[in-house]
């Protein structure tokens, strides 16, 4: 974004039809805050949600803020890892999904809790990894 007040990215994924979303991520260089806003077209109905408010200590973040989860309110976590360690053996349906082996580049993890951040319950989790060979596609 202008400025390097942050970053917008764009999400389709083929399990819903036609789903679309949008992270916008805004930094304050004087807190060392970041804020990242979702909507979408399935589940936010165009709603800008509230924003999960968080900051990187080394190389992980944590991102928490208000959401609900079938009507019902929770706490929503994002974890963020940045070119995290390697494990030292990759489950079976990483190595499918991965069968060279690359890198990973960063994890990304959501979890909800329904008391306030005393547990929490891991609902999706990403690992990213780079790809030369991509060709990104509309």
């Amino acid at each position: 974004m202008p400025g390097g007040v942050g970053d917008i990215d764009y999400f389709k994924a083929c399990y819903w039809k036609d789903f679309v979303g949008v992270t916008v991520r805004t930094y304050d260089s004087n807190t060392g805050l970041w804020r990242i806003y979702w909507v979408d077209n399935r589940f936010s109905a165009g709603v800008i949600q509230p924003p999960v408010v968080g900051k990187f200590k080394g190389n992980v973040g944590i991102f928490e803020g208000p959401d609900t989860y079938k009507g019902i309110p929770v706490v929503v976590r994002y974890t963020w890892t940045l070119n995290p360690a390697p494990a030292a053996t990759a489950p079976q349906w990483e190595k499918v999904l991965n069968p060279k082996g690359t890198p990973v580049a960063a994890k990304w993890e959501q979890a909800f809790s329904r008391d306030g951040g005393k547990t929490w319950e891991t609902n999706w989790y990403n690992e990213l990894i780079r790809d030369d060979n991509c060709t990104p596609t509309s």
